[in-house]
């Protein structure tokens, strides 16, 4: 069997050496100074930072594997490929199409969120649905600690994902309430003073893991609660 590996992150650089351990032949396209680039350097595999659709492929795969990859996958692509594409994000799709799904679903205050494997197709996000992993968004959860545990719930549902693509399951079409995030962290990293405490908590814990800024008030840094409550207090005279 032959993949594409396309992405970055920690549950990228495992499903590489799960891949490698399978006997699987793969090559790895990813960004620049990305982990992954370093990690498939080190394990002797053939590795880009070039966009997937713009460069040369050095096989033709049977599947092409997306863990957070930030190139969407071109029509031209996605035919050459035969339509053989997975992608794994990190929210209950259709919530949290997009990107920065993580913070939002902390700063929304989601009960849950979860990684979601789907096949790639034309849209955002939107490809039909071949598993879904939920996991409790806790009460002090912050974007660093639930980051974590989806990297792990990434890493251990690969190879079931796999098998089902390799399979040909179809997976079902996604289905409730959808909602779709740009570029950028949330409201542009910035706090409303307006907005209730509980929200302005929520929205500091998913503004705290790098590389996304810090929560910011009047273009401060604020990572705490107890951060936001002295810069208030003190724009408004008393601290």
């Amino acid at each position: 069997m032959r993949v594409f590996l396309c992405g970055k992150g920690k549950a990228a650089e495992e499903i590489l050496m799960q891949l490698i351990h399978g006997g699987v032949q793969v090559a790895v396209w990813s960004h620049p100074g990305a982990e992954l680039l370093t990690l498939a350097e080190r394990v002797n595999v053939w590795r880009s930072y070039q966009a997937v659709n713009d460069a040369d492929w050095p096989f033709r795969p049977d599947m092409l594997v997306s863990v957070g990859y930030l190139h969407i996958l071109s029509e031209r692509t996605l035919q050459a490929l035969d339509g053989k594409a997975i992608n794994c994000h990190y929210a209950l799709l259709p919530r949290h199409r997009g990107r920065s799904p993580v913070p939002w679903a902390i700063f929304d205050g989601d009960a849950k969120t979860g990684v979601t494997w789907h096949w790639i197709d034309k849209g955002i996000d939107t490809g039909r649905v071949l598993l879904q992993v939920p996991v409790t968004i806790r009460a002090d959860d912050t974007q660093a600690s639930l980051f974590v545990r989806l990297h792990a719930l990434a890493s251990v549902s690969f190879s079931t994902a796999i098998d089902m693509a390799t399979q040909g399951e179809p997976g079902h079409a996604q289905h409730g309430a959808s909602s779709y995030h740009r570029h950028g962290p949330p409201c542009g990293g910035e706090i409303d003073p307006g907005w209730p405490d509980d929200k302005i908590e929520r929205f500091i814990r998913a503004m705290t893991y790098p590389p996304l800024p810090y929560a910011t008030l009047d273009g401060v840094e604020v990572k705490t609660m107890a951060d936001f409550a002295r810069l208030r207090n003190g724009t408004h005279g008393h601290g």
